[in-house]
């Protein structure tokens, strides 16, 4: 559920800077942004937070 919300917020964001703003590169970096914040929570998860809960 947090991946679906990040994605979308995320997507939003980028086209709402592509439209709207006066540096139109301003959202390749939001994307790029996205995708760190997507493989962070992917790593996070698959190893168990870090084997914090392995017991």
């Amino acid at each position: 559920m947090i991946i679906v919300f990040l994605i979308a917020s995320e997507t939003l964001r980028a086209i709402m800077e592509w439209k709207y703003a006066e540096n139109k590169k301003d959202s390749i970096a939001t994307i790029a942004e996205m995708m760190f914040m997507i493989s962070i929570v992917l790593i996070t998860i698959k190893t168990g937070f870090f084997g914090l809960f392995n017991i």
